[in-house]
């Protein structure tokens, strides 16, 4: 018998090279028809056709192994089963690690979202790279134990609230390709997320207001402390002197209409720096968006009233810049999308300069960097502050600043000692004469609260 046809042993079937390699035919143990499967050859993750009768009759003997368990199986949906988990098996030996992107892309769930997909890429490029680095050359050597260890390396020195988001990237590349990769489960799936360590800001009076939005108009001043030595010989000591200096930062005006839309809309530094203008109606004086951090879960978008005149005329300034990016203030979104940190930086160091106040941090468990507390979001802090102290309901500024439900509103007021007690007087207490003539006020109208305005102007230049 030639090398071209060669059967084998009972039970074994028969090995028989044609034009298109080896082929092995054999009675199937469930059905007891007779079949017939080209052998392959697993070689560095990729099939290919034995080269000799010896190849194929290794491979052979694979799958006699695999009909071997078949035979003590007795229906044929135990055995369509226990042939899937055999292929699942052949899967995870094949697809390596630097595949799961290429899955990804070609999935029907993934984002269509070009930032969102730039993340994905990046943070599955960096996954690969570990894998790469701990030698895991194939699917099968992804465990919930190594995609834990690749999460607290990514979020080394990180604050928890990056953690999660590193866990949540991954969550959602594995979700989209664990089954065509031929895993049981997302390795990711069992990892829980940290909880949130929410750091509290100062929000800023109205004179602080006042003297950072003069400070944007009229130019910084920056205060430094020095320790210098003063005197001679035994009466030589040192003391602390402080010196006042001109502080000009880049891209002034820009920076002033995104600290009009925090001061004044609500705005986090990601929205007020990428605002375009196709979210803005001037004509009916509405910002209508869709806040960057829920694009991904709710995409709700946030409908906010241009009320400031210097938050309306800042905008009617703009104009000025437009370019095809569309950007309102094209300068500080090329700034943040190139080094946010320190645009945000920037902006800390200008409030506390026009306010004149030294810039405090709060240290926060896992985080390299601790967060300023008079940082750009405390302008947020301020404009929920500023409502709530006027009166505005609460489920109105949490629709206002995008917020979903109002627990998370109240961790923004600061309500003033004044807004308590006239609330409580109102409330429980005897009517003073103020609280009698503002009820009054609130159901007059603009004439007559023009007349009133007038009158009091008056009186106080007496």
């Amino acid at each position: 018998m030639t090398e071209g046809k060669k059967r084998a042993t009972i039970g074994e079937g028969s090995i028989i090279k044609n034009q298109g390699g080896w082929q092995w035919w054999y009675d199937d143990p469930i059905t007891g028809k007779r079949k017939a499967k080209m052998l392959k050859v697993i070689e560095n993750g990729k099939k290919r056709n034995p080269a000799n009768i010896t190849e194929a009759k290794e491979a052979r003997d694979k799958l006699l192994g695999e009909l071997a368990d078949l035979n003590a199986i007795k229906t044929t949906e135990q055995a369509q089963l226990a042939i899937a988990t055999s292929r699942k098996l052949i899967a995870t030996l094949t697809y390596k690690p630097a595949d799961i992107w290429e899955k990804y892309t070609a999935s029907p769930i993934a984002t269509d979202r070009p930032e969102r997909i730039k993340l994905l890429k990046q943070t599955t490029e960096k996954f690969v790279a570990y894998c790469k680095e701990k030698k895991i050359e194939t699917i099968d050597g992804i465990t919930p134990e190594v995609c834990k260890s690749f999460i607290e390396v990514m979020a080394q020195g990180k604050s928890n609230r990056t953690y999660n988001e590193y866990l949540a990237v991954m969550k959602q590349v594995l979700e989209a390709t664990y089954k065509i990769l031929g895993m049981a489960e997302n390795p990711f799936y069992q990892l829980r997320a940290k909880t949130k360590q929410t750091i509290s800001r100062e929000a800023y009076t109205p004179e602080q207001v006042e003297a950072i939005c003069n400070a944007f108009e009229n130019g910084f001043k920056t205060t430094k402390k020095y320790i210098v030595p003063v005197g001679k010989g035994r009466t030589r000591h040192t003391e602390k002197r402080i010196i006042k200096s001109d502080y000009e930062p880049l891209h002034r005006e820009q920076l002033y209409i995104a600290t009009l839309l925090g001061l004044y809309a609500g705005f986090r530094l990601v929205d007020a720096c990428t605002m375009s203008w196709k979210e803005v109606d001037l004509a009916k004086k509405l910002i209508r968006y869709i806040p960057d951090k829920t694009k991904e879960s709710s995409g709700m978008a946030v409908s906010v009233p241009i009320v400031a005149t210097r938050l309306l005329d800042g905008l009617k300034r703009a104009q000025k810049w437009k370019d095809e990016t569309g950007y309102v203030i094209p300068a500080i979104a090329e700034w943040y999308n190139r080094n946010n940190s320190s645009l945000a930086r920037t902006f800390t160091k200008c409030f506390c300069a026009a306010c004149g106040i030294e810039e405090e941090e709060k240290e926060t468990e896992g985080r390299a960097r601790a967060a300023s507390i008079h940082g750009f979001h405390a302008l947020r802090h301020t404009f929920v502050s500023i409502g709530a102290n006027a009166g505005v309901p609460l489920e109105t500024m949490a629709s206002i600043v995008g917020h979903s439900t109002i627990n998370t509103t109240q961790i923004y007021t600061h309500i003033a000692d004044e807004t308590k007690t006239r609330e409580l007087e109102k409330a429980l207490g005897e009517k003073t004469l103020k609280n009698q003539i503002i009820e009054q006020l609130e159901g007059a109208d603009d004439e007559t609260l023009n007349k009133i305005l007038k009158i009091l102007k008056k009186a106080k230049k007496k």
